[in-house]
């Protein structure tokens, strides 16, 4: 006698959708996966797998056709039965058949010792369905691009995650920063101990007994006689004074010219930029105007 849950799910796979399989045509349901005791997760793995459809294995003639054909060149039965691990026995017996097709074309090259080489190689040209099932269609074409434009993203993400992860430090570069930081606080906890031995040695010691404080006092110079004041003030003697400091202001102000003139050769700068980017103050900028110099007379004979 049937069960109250074998009753429940003969009624629900009534009310559900029916899920065709691919291609044996065994009808599956959500209701019956659930009667059987099924997870949902086996069962979507289950009709993933029926509903796609499984690619058939190359036969040995599909991959030889399809390594002569996509790597574009000429093939000795050497080099392409090291190419294809296989013996040359084999691809003889199989170049026969396809140089009878005119799948594949042969050409002998002889040498000076007598002997002969052939070289084998597919003929595009050719119509046959051996050749036309190797060759992709666009829509393969299109999603091969598709795929390989995910495949770059997906790299250039794992680079980045990668170089991100590289640049972190490992647990041994850690481990070997972290004992350098614990001797330097050790180094450094010593020296806080003897600064403090030091202070407390210092305030217990007696205060030093102070010494007198002197009197500061300025020198009085002394006083000048009025024919040395005479002699300061002689307008003569006043230009000759004004002349000498001018010619030291003219001196340095070359000087500080020419230094900044080769400064800004060497900078490939104008002496303008330059004067900025040293914060300089130039007489120009302050207002200041250099003196004429004045001409003085021969002294006159007493």
């Amino acid at each position: 006698r049937p069960t109250k849950k074998k009753k429940e799910c003969m009624q629900s796979v009534s009310k559900e959708n029916v899920k065709h399989a691919s291609l044996e045509g065994n009808v599956v349901t959500t209701s019956e996966a659930t009667c059987r005791g099924e997870k949902s997760s086996d069962l979507s793995r289950n009709m993933k797998a029926t509903l796609q459809p499984k690619k058939k294995k190359r036969t040995f003639q599909d991959r030889i056709l399809a390594e002569m054909l996509f790597s574009c060149k000429a093939y000795s039965l050497k080099s392409l039965a090291t190419a294809m691990k296989t013996t040359e026995c084999a691809l003889g017996h199989l170049m026969l058949s396809l140089l009878d097709k005119k799948i594949v074309m042969k050409k002998e090259f002889g040498s000076k010792s007598g002997k002969t080489r052939e070289i084998y190689w597919v003929n595009q040209d050719s119509k046959r369905k051996e050749v036309e099932k190797l060759i992709p269609s666009m829509n393969d074409i299109a999603t091969a691009q598709k795929e390989l434009m995910s495949l770059k993203t997906a790299d250039k993400g794992i680079i980045k995650e990668m170089s991100a992860i590289t640049q972190e430090l490992s647990n041994n570069e850690l481990d070997s920063q972290l004992l350098d930081l614990e001797s330097e606080v050790k180094k450094l906890k010593s020296n806080l101990t003897d600064v403090r031995e030091r202070i407390q040695e210092f305030q217990s010691q007696p205060p030093p007994q102070q010494m007198p404080r002197r009197k500061i006092g300025f020198r009085k110079t002394a006083q000048k006689t009025q024919s040395e004041l005479a002699r300061e003030r002689c307008p003569r003697r006043l230009k000759m004074r004004i002349n000498f400091q001018r010619s030291q202001w003219k001196q340095r102000k070359e000087k500080c010219v020419d230094f900044i003139d080769q400064l800004s050769d060497a900078m490939e700068k104008q002496p303008k930029q330059i004067i900025k980017l040293l914060d300089l103050e130039t007489d120009e900028m302050e207002g200041v105007k250099m003196p004429l110099k004045y001409t003085i007379e021969a002294a006159a004979p007493n």
